[in-house]
């Protein structure tokens, strides 16, 4: 089999080229996504709109925060592309622009809290193997005894 021409390669190469663009394109545009739910009070509307829309002061009333402040997370949470609104009279309605919205966000919660309850886990069964005697204290980054977790590796200094 004779071996590819350069012009076969070169569009070889640029096709692999477009592929990793496109590849980290779309990771780029997720992490903006996600980006978007980096807040505790966009948190809190994604969960009060889990259920429908939702008008502002409503929205207000569950994030407890000033009008204006939820009106900024809407438009940020609206630009990215994670809520809908439409007007209704005077009032602006806001709902998810997909139910998996809600579903991904407590997905993460649920996964966060499996993480903590292990953590704590360890934690106690440090605490009592360090009561028993059985080993000595350990000293963790944060210099509380008893943290069983990996210190970092010391960077050098230039």
């Amino acid at each position: 089999m004779p071996d590819a021409s350069p012009l076969a390669q070169r569009a070889t190469g640029q096709a692999s080229l477009a592929r990793e663009q496109l590849r980290e394109d779309l990771y780029a545009l997720h992490a903006r996504f996600c980006r978007g739910l980096g807040d505790p009070k966009r948190l809190v509307i994604i969960a009060a709109l889990r259920d429908g829309e939702r008008a502002v002061s409503e929205l207000v009333e569950a994030a407890g925060a000033s009008q204006t402040n939820v009106s900024q997370h809407l438009a940020l949470m609206r630009n990215l592309g994670l809520v809908l609104a439409r007007r209704q009279g005077p009032n602006m309605l806001y709902r998810l622009s997909d139910p998996r919205i809600a579903e991904a966000v407590e997905l993460l919660l649920a996964v966060q809290a499996d993480l903590q309850r292990r953590r704590l886990t360890s934690l106690v069964a440090a605490a009592e193997a360090e009561q028993d005697g059985l080993v000595a204290p350990q000293r963790g980054r944060a210099g509380h005894e008893g943290l069983s977790e990996e210190p970092r590796p010391r960077r050098s200094r230039r």
